[in-house]
């Protein structure tokens, strides 16, 4: 990880530490969130997600994020005392019920994050959306996939679909300002005819169309 990583991924952390104490739950979880998704070894990212997730009152999602929490560093102290307190007979269950999410996956996770980014980058919207969308059905509780799925389809000219993807969004953080910019923007054109996007014969000889390998 370069240094400017570094520092962004500490102040998301900083920033989400602030909201807690604030008792801004939702916005701590979606800085923390962030944080985990920039930096997936950051044991205290996924740690302080999951502390933010038992004061929602997730429980699946906060043992989710201690069981994560022990994949990365299996002797980390906190996590295990709180994974250990959550699995205690009696402790209440929320309705989403998560399965736990093994360290491979949460590779995954990352990997359809960059393919998708790449391709969204070359302007290869529609095979962007498919890892996108892939991201999503491993963390459905992650906002950013469904933002990514919104802009692509919303470059694409598919402003329905584009709304659609803003609005599930939403659903996670409400307040999500790119959310709820681009949601505006796409239902003030939908009904519009689809824009034109370029097809890859418009590129030139000189701007090879790389390809993201597929996941086995």
């Amino acid at each position: 990880m370069d240094a400017a990583l570094r520092r962004e991924v500490r102040n998301l952390l900083r920033m989400g530490e602030s909201a807690l104490e604030r008792k801004d739950y939702d916005q701590a979880s979606f800085l923390f969130r962030k944080a985990f998704t920039q930096d997936p070894d950051n044991v205290a990212a996924i740690i302080n997600l999951g502390y933010t997730y038992v004061k929602m009152g997730r429980f699946s999602h906060a043992r989710k994020c201690f069981t994560t929490a022990l994949d990365i560093d299996p002797e980390n102290p906190v996590a295990r005392k709180n994974l250990t307190l959550l699995m205690r007979p009696g402790v209440k269950t929320d309705q989403y019920r998560p399965k736990y999410r093994s360290r491979p996956e949460e590779e995954i996770y990352i990997r359809y994050m960059q393919w998708g980014n790449l391709l969204m980058d070359q302007k290869n919207y529609y095979a962007a959306i498919q890892y996108f969308e892939s991201a999503s059905s491993i963390h459905p509780d992650f906002i950013e996939p469904f933002i990514k799925i919104g802009l692509s389809y919303e470059e694409l000219g598919e402003y329905s679909l584009a709304c659609r993807a803003f609005e599930e969004a939403l659903g996670i953080y409400a307040a999500d300002p790119v959310a709820k910019e681009h949601l505006e923007r796409c239902q003030s054109f939908e009904g519009q005819p689809k824009r034109e996007t370029a097809s890859p014969s418009d590129k030139t000889p000189s701007e090879p169309v790389r390809t993201a390998p597929l996941l086995t």
